[in-house]
């Protein structure tokens, strides 16, 4: 699967290097990186992590509409903040969310490390919904799953995700300051 993880590496930093720019554009890169992404993932029997990548596909379409049209009149969307009462719940119903699909998880035998796998999806969910709708927090909590994929990848032998995992991190650092400069520029 070397030149599927290959392929998906590469348009996924594609897709985040537009992302970071605030360019509707990443999200047509992000459909071909999660598309061959599902592949692996699928086959390397993380089914949590393949139908995430199922997900973005279906939040691509979504953001390249929300950001373009999203905002008040039909105009693009600006970046905006959640409160932390809004963070503290949308937390809580996370891991109870995640908990369940855990919980489940343990009627199918296809399912690596399904406690992780779970958290993991669920909070990247969350930064994606969180970033098709331009909320500066999308980059903290896909900040934190991706440092917890580091390890769901590196027990496969998946070093390219891993390494694209790391490169997500340091991305994401960059995105949310760059965001967080245009954000309190418009507030």
């Amino acid at each position: 699967m070397g030149y599927a993880e290959w392929g998906a590496t590469v348009f996924s930093i594609i897709y985040l290097f537009y992302a970071i720019k605030n360019k509707p554009i990443c999200f047509f890169y992000g459909i071909i990186g999660s598309g061959i992404w599902a592949f692996v993932s699928f086959g390397g029997h993380y089914i949590f992590d393949g139908a995430l990548q199922i997900f973005y596909i279906l939040m691509s379409i979504i953001g390249i509409y929300r950001w373009k049209f999203g905002g008040k009149d039909k105009s693009e969307l600006p970046i905006s903040e959640y409160t932390l009462t809004t963070h503290t719940f949308i937390i809580i119903a996370g891991s109870i969310i995640a908990y369940i699909l855990f919980s489940l998880s343990q009627f199918i035998d296809l399912i690596d490390q399904p406690l992780l796998d779970a958290f993991t999806t669920i909070f990247l969910i969350t930064g994606t919904l969180l970033l098709v709708e331009r909320k500066l927090s999308s980059w903290i909590y896909l900040i934190i799953a991706d440092i917890a994929c580091i390890y769901l990848y590196g027990v496969k032998g998946w070093w390219l995700f891993v390494g694209m995992m790391v490169i997500y991190i340091i991305f994401g650092i960059v995105g949310y300051n760059q965001w967080r400069k245009e954000w309190l520029r418009t507030e």
